[in-house]
């Protein structure tokens, strides 16, 4: 469901409530009308809070570009600056399944694969110009 949806049917719900509570004479109007005010305040506040996140997310993303990252030494590398990409990493660099990926690069003499162990490691540089030379895949 919609957050903003649910967020909006919650306050619908304790307006109701509340109304329901004046009508059989257990709040006064003025106890009524604080109640709906600080309802109304609670949730504009909350939504500004909200859209700020959002927005500083988006910032931060713009900034330093996609999340996918990896470490050396303590420092932050981006990914398109990796040689070997490992097939979850490669999947989301050039917008792929994984099975599709694994399929690609199952044959024994991939010239775009290497093995580390029983580790499968994409070569990036190599199997973008293979993705390249690709009318399908």
């Amino acid at each position: 469901m919609n957050n903003n949806f649910e967020k909006t049917f919650i306050q619908s719900m304790q307006i109701a409530c509340l109304s329901s509570i004046k009508e059989e004479g257990l709040l006064s109007d003025r106890q009524y009308n604080d109640l709906i005010t600080r309802l109304g305040e609670k949730f504009v506040e909350n939504e500004e809070k909200n859209e700020t996140k959002a927005k500083t997310k988006a910032a931060a993303e713009t900034e330093t570009g996609p999340s996918i990252k990896y470490y050396v030494d303590g420092k932050d590398i981006p990914i398109w600056e990796k040689q070997l990409l490992t097939i979850d990493e490669a999947a989301k660099y050039f917008s792929m399944g994984t099975p599709k990926i694994r399929a690609l690069t199952s044959d024994e003499d991939c010239e775009f694969v290497i093995w580390n162990g029983t580790r499968r490691l994409i070569k990036r540089e190599r199997f973008a110009e293979f993705l390249d030379s690709q009318f399908s895949v």
